[in-house]
C-alpha cells in the first residue's frame, strides 16, 4: 500500500508516537541504564514508516502507563538533542543574570534583590518605548 500525500505529511510532522504495548525489562547497561524491549500491537504501514523515519535510533523520552494516555500526560516542553529539558526564555534570562551577578556584582545585596532590580529595569525600558 502506498501512503497518500496527506498521510506522508502527517508522518513528517508527528513528534509523539503512542500505541498499546507490552514493556519488558531487559538487562542493565554498562553506564547504569536499563535495556528495555517494547512490543506493540499490530501497527499500520504508515505507523511503521513513521516510527522508522522519525524515531529509529533517536534519543528521546519514554512514558509508560498501564492505562491509555492522553495529551495531558505528555510534557509540552521539548528536550534538546542530548535529552535535557530546554530552559524557557525566562529561565535562561534568570540563569544569565545569576552568572552575571556571581561574576560582576558585589555581594552587598542578595541575588533576589539584584534580580528584581534588573527585571524592573528591563520592564521600564520596554514601557518607555510604548505608544501613549
Amino acid at each position: 500500500m502506498i501512503a497518500k500525500k496527506k498521510e506522508v505529511e502527517q508522518i513528517k510532522t508527528k513528534k509523539v508516537f503512542s500505541a498499546p504495548a507490552i514493556l519488558q525489562v531487559g538487562s542493565p547497561t554498562k553506564d547504569g541504564g536499563l535495556r528495555l524491549k517494547v512490543e506493540t500491537n499490530e501497527l499500520s504501514e504508515n505507523e511503521i514508516a513513521m516510527l522508522m523515519k522519525q524515531f529509529n535510533n533517536k534519543f528521546g523520552w519514554i512514558l509508560f502507563s498501564a492505562n491509555k494516555m492522553n495529551d495531558d500526560n505528555i510534557p509540552e516542553q521539548q528536550a534538546d538533542s542530548e535529552g535535557r529539558k530546554m530552559k524557557t526564555p525566562s529561565q535562561r534570562l534568570r540563569a544569565t543574570l545569576f552568572v552575571y551577578y556571581t561574576q560582576r556584582i558585589d555581594k552587598s545585596k542578595t541575588f533576589d534583590q539584584f534580580y528584581v532590580e534588573q527585571m524592573e529595569k528591563i520592564i521600564d525600558r520596554f514601557k518607555a518605548n510604548l505608544d501613549d
